[in-house]
C-alpha cells in the first residue's frame, strides 16, 4: 500500500468516526437558547425594569404603575416573542385544567426547549396575542412589581444522572435530580416540571428498557411534586400500570 493511500484511509476513518459520534438532532434541539427569541417587555403601564441576563437565563423584575383613579385596574404588558423556525408558546394548566402562571416554549417538533415562569400571583392572567405573551394583572395598588424567569435548561442542569437499574426484579429508571427542580422559590414551577421531563425523555426514549411513556411521565410528575429533595433517587418503572396521575399519587408514585 502506498503512503498516499494510507493517508487517505486515515482521513476517511477520522471522518467516519466523527460522524458517528456527532450528537443526534434531539440532543441539539434541547440546547437551543430561547433567550434570543424574547425582547424586552413593553407596556404603557411600565415604569422600571431590572434585568439580569446570564448565558441561559433572564431574570427580570418590572414595575407597573396604575395611572388611573379606578380600583381593580387591569395592568398589562407584553413580552415580544420572535421565533426563527416555527417555535411557539403554550401556557400551562394544572391537573384540574386551570391556567397557571407559567408557559413552555416548544420547537416545531413539539419538544420543550425553554421555560417562562412568573410569580404565583392569583390576580395574574396569561394569554397569547399574535404569538406574543401578554400578561394582565388586576391590582388596587398604585404600583406593582412582577418577577419572572425565562430560561433554556439542559439535561445536565436538571439531573446528576439517570440510569437503568434492577431492584426487586423490576427494571427501574433511577434518577438523581439537582436542586433546580425544587428551588423555584416564588415562581410557578409547571414549566420546569414539563421541561425537565422532556429532557429526561429525550435522553432515554430510545433505550431498549423504555416503554409506557404516559405511565412513566405520571410517576415522574408525582416524584417531582411530592418527593422533591426529600427522597433521592427518584425511581420510575415502565412495568407499572398507566393509571393516570391522581391514582399514581394515591399509590405513592409507584402504582
Amino acid at each position: 500500500m502506498t503512503k498516499n493511500n494510507s493517508l487517505l484511509i486515515c482521513i476517511l476513518s477520522v471522518l467516519i468516526l466523527t460522524t458517528l459520534f456527532l450528537p443526534s438532532s434531539p440532543t441539539q434541539a434541547q440546547n437551543i437558547n430561547v433567550l434570543n427569541y424574547f425582547k424586552e417587555p413593553i407596556s404603557e403601564n411600565l415604569t422600571t425594569t431590572a434585568r439580569n441576563i446570564q448565558s441561559n437565563e433572564i431574570k427580570e423584575t418590572i414595575t407597573l404603575i396604575n395611572n388611573t383613579q379606578g380600583n381593580n385596574k387591569k395592568l398589562s404588558f407584553i413580552i415580544p416573542f420572535t421565533p426563527t423556525n416555527g417555535e411557539y408558546i403554550i401556557i400551562n394548566k394544572d391537573n384540574e385544567g386551570n391556567q397557571v402562571n407559567s408557559a413552555n416554549v416548544y420547537n416545531a417538533n413539539g419538544d420543550s426547549i425553554g421555560i417562562i415562569s412568573f410569580e404565583n400571583k392569583k390576580n395574574m392572567d396569561l394569554s397569547i396575542v399574535n404569538g406574543h405573551l401578554k400578561i394582565q394583572v388586576s391590582s388596587q395598588e398604585k404600583m406593582i412589581d412582577i418577577n419572572y424567569l425565562i430560561a433554556s435548561y439542559t439535561y445536565e442542569d436538571y439531573f446528576n444522572s439517570s440510569n437503568w437499574i434492577v431492584r426487586d426484579n423490576i427494571t427501574s429508571l433511577s434518577i438523581h435530580p439537582k436542586p433546580l427542580l425544587w428551588d423555584s422559590g416564588i415562581l410557578e414551577w409547571s414549566s420546569i416540571r414539563n421541561d425537565s421531563w422532556a429532557k429526561l425523555l429525550n435522553k432515554h426514549i430510545n433505550d431498549s428498557e423504555f416503554s409506557n411513556q404516559n405511565g412513566m411521565k405520571d410517576q415522574y410528575y408525582c416524584h417531582y411534586d411530592f418527593a422533591k429533595g426529600n427522597k433521592i433517587p427518584w425511581n420510575i418503572e415502565p412495568s407499572r400500570p398507566d393509571v393516570g396521575y391522581i391514582e399514581t399519587v394515591i399509590k405513592a408514585c409507584n402504582p
